[in-house]
This record gives C-alpha cells, structure tokens and sequence, in this order.
C-alpha cells in the first residue's frame, strides 16, 4: 500500500510540475528522492532482487523480457519496478534494446 502510495504521490506532483511549467521541479526531484529511499526497505523490492541479481549475473546481458520468463512467481510490473529501482541504485546496467532492456550487474558482490 505504501508503494502505490508513493507512486501516486510522485505522479502527482510531476503532473502537477507539468501544468506549472516547470516550477515544480525541486519537488519532483524531491519526491523521486525520498520515493527512491523508500524502495531501498521495500521487501518486495529486496525480495524480487535477491532472486533476480544472481541470475543477470549468470546471464550477463539478458534481457528484461527473457528474465520475465525466469521468474512466473513474480508479477512483470514487479520485476520491472524492481529492475527500475536497482538502476537507480546501482546494482544493475539496464540498456534499451527495442522494446526491452538488456541487463547487466554493477554489485561488486554480484560480480
């Protein structure tokens, strides 16, 4: 409940920063933060990366929709929410190719 809170909240005020020409945009990047922050104690988040990481580690350069395949147990907005945020995190490389991303490990302890 506190993702889909969090991700509202975020929405939100981007949407808003969109209608305001801009002036929002100290309070995006401040709720992107603390949104950012919140993933970090996420179980689902921690969860979905304990089980995924490994795996992109044994595969270097899978790609997103082949790791969807990987893990039925997992929703695919949840891997991706994961995947989004471990980016950001700098656990893992995600490059566009096509409609997908390719995938790498950036963890030293993943490496």
């Amino acid at each position: 409940m506190a993702r889909t809170s969090f991700m509202r909240w975020v929405e939100s005020v981007r949407q808003q920063n969109i209608t305001t020409n801009g002036s929002l945009e100290r309070e995006l990047e401040d709720a992107k933060k603390e949104y950012s922050e919140f993933v970090k104690t996420d179980p689902l988040y921690t969860k979905i990366c304990d089980a995924i990481l490994p795996k992109i580690k044994d595969h270097p350069n899978i790609l997103q929709t082949e790791l969807y395949k990987l893990f039925p147990q997992f929703n695919k907005d949840d891997i991706s929410y994961a995947l989004f945020f471990s980016a950001e995190h700098g656990k893992v490389n995600r490059a566009k190719k096509g409609r997908t991303y390719c995938l790498s490990v950036l963890l030293e302890r993943f490496a």
